[in-house]
């Protein structure tokens, strides 16, 4: 969780939330939200799904990417599915599809960050 705590704050901050503001959202304390975001602590599963629901960045990427030095992190959205998308075999192949291209983002944004390193 190398970069968890950065990401909480970054991603709070690109909202204009403060700790208080961003803390009601998960019904927890101002203290716990600056203890995560200072690596203190870090959120439960339960908050971790939240905190990638809430923001609709990928669980791997909040973990394990700094955000903050990337030009652009494109939001999952699973909620646009395409009506065409009724049978099972179907589903798969395009759920197949949709990680090979997150697979390549992720390649993507390694890559730049190793270059800038």
């Amino acid at each position: 969780m190398k970069f968890l705590g950065k990401n909480i704050q970054f991603l709070r901050k690109k909202e204009g939330k403060n700790q208080r503001e961003f803390g009601r959202l998960l019904k927890k304390g101002q203290t716990t939200i600056a203890n995560w975001e200072n690596g203190v602590n870090d959120p439960g599963i339960r908050e971790l799904c939240f905190l990638r629901d809430h923001f609709g960045i990928a669980t791997d990427l909040l973990l394990y990417t700094d955000l903050g030095a990337v030009a652009e992190v494109k939001p999952y959205d699973l909620t646009n599915l395409p009506v065409s998308i009724a049978r099972e075999d179907v589903q798969m192949a395009y759920l197949l599809e949709e990680v090979r291209i997150l697979r390549q983002d992720i390649d993507e944004i390694r890559s730049k960050q190793e270059g800038s390193q």
